[in-house]
């Protein structure tokens, strides 16, 4: 992911100060909340399966990038890098 320009992260955190994170994470909130829990489904499973309703509804899509304009691009990234579940698939 390249770095925000300095005018596009102005913008994005305006917007933030405007609600848009606290609107789009009440919208992931009711998106996630329609995702069935299977009984017995390791929480990675279920997990993956709440991130991939988030991306299909384009809830995930709105809120990454007022993300990445909170805490910097760079923090980001680094978060994003330690959040694969691919590791924990011998888990489920």
């Amino acid at each position: 992911m390249r770095p925000l320009s300095q005018d596009l992260r102005v913008r994005f955190c305006r917007a933030l100060d405007r609600g848009m994170l606290a609107r789009a994470a009440v919208q992931a909130e009711k998106v996630a909340a329609k995702v069935e829990l299977k009984e017995g489904e390791h929480f990675t499973r279920t997990r993956r399966r709440i991130r991939q309703s988030l991306i299909d509804h384009g809830v995930a899509g709105e809120i990454k990038p007022l993300v990445a304009a909170l805490i910097g691009v760079a923090a980001l990234a680094t978060l994003s890098a330690g959040s694969d579940d691919r590791q924990d698939d011998n888990a489920d």
